[in-house]
């Protein structure tokens, strides 16, 4: 860079500083915006003016606004307290939440589709061993194993017990020709 570029680009520099000095200054210096909740001061005598809806009751002493003791002192509220138009706001949102679960819970609810369980086939059991086990679908499964997304409850002689969607199910062993344990010809 040329030694003319360089004092161009300070100079720039110093432009853009001192419009944000200045910026900041007007920032900081700035009157603050009245609301309702808030008085303001008078320019004439230094007195706290008392916004007109809350003229006709008594000052708390637990108010947020001050009154300040010069004209040099602004008025000022406590932080960590919404203002009176920000609280009923809110309240107001909160009561219609409030309307709208109460209209929900009023309606009936919507008619359930009966839940078909999932074709499972109990084609064998195992029950001889310590740990029964059944043949459901052409896989071995045992008590807390899931097949088709049914899980299984129970192994027993007489059948399998399952769960689907909270519905509990029975499976039982397919017979040919007659009562189960028939001898198959």
């Amino acid at each position: 860079m040329t030694k003319n570029q360089l004092l161009q680009l300070g100079g720039a520099l110093l432009l853009i500083i001192a419009i944000a000095a200045v910026w900041v200054f007007k920032v900081r210096n700035a009157p603050l915006p009245s609301t309702p909740e808030m008085g303001i001061v008078s320019s004439d005598a230094g007195k706290m003016l008392v916004p007109e809806e809350s003229a006709h009751q008594k000052p708390d002493s637990s108010s947020p606004v001050t009154e300040p003791a010069s004209l040099e002192q602004p008025v000022t509220r406590d932080p960590f307290v919404l203002p009176a138009v920000l609280t009923e706001v809110l309240h107001q949102k909160e009561l219609a939440k409030e309307e709208e679960r109460r209209r929900k819970a009023l309606q009936p609810p919507p008619p359930s589709v009966p839940v078909q369980p999932p074709n499972l086939k109990l084609q064998g059991i195992l029950w001889g061993t310590a740990r029964p086990q059944a043949i459901i679908n052409r896989k071995i499964v045992s008590v807390g194993d899931i097949v088709e997304n049914a899980e299984i409850l129970s192994v027993s002689r007489e059948g399998v017990m399952v769960s689907f969607n909270g519905q509990q199910y029975p499976l039982k062993l397919a017979t040919r020709g007659g009562e189960r344990g028939a001898p198959s010809e």
